[in-house]
């Protein structure tokens, strides 16, 4: 099984604000430094996940802990080999992976 995620930072404008089923990211501008992975499972989207009211606890860490007051999103796009179809299960694995392997300080499964 081969699962490639091809990322890119999304603009103001991005169409990719609008989709649903994908990875995202906050990354730290100025050192490049993943702070948090998250994904948007079919229900939802990016711009929604981003802007959603459980996400305040986070910022506030990062501004009040960390010193982060800007940071820019990033929108994963899992390229799949042809056997696989992009199910839910599939991404909640490849995210919990990406935690694991990466450990962000901004999710809480990366800590404990």
């Amino acid at each position: 099984m081969l699962v490639e995620i091809q990322w890119g930072l999304v603009g103001r404008s991005d169409v990719r604000w609008e989709w649903t089923r994908c990875l995202y990211a906050y990354v730290r501008p100025t050192r490049n430094e993943l702070l948090y992975i998250g994904k948007t499972d079919g229900s939802t989207t990016v711009r929604k996940r981003v802007n959603a009211p459980d996400k305040h606890a986070l910022l506030q860490f990062f501004e009040l802990d960390l010193g982060v007051t800007r940071f820019h999103v990033v929108v994963g796009d899992l390229l799949l080999d042809g056997r696989l179809r992009l199910t839910p299960q599939l991404l909640a694995d490849v995210e919990s992976l990406l935690i694991t392997r990466t450990k962000p300080v901004g999710n809480i499964s990366a800590i404990r």
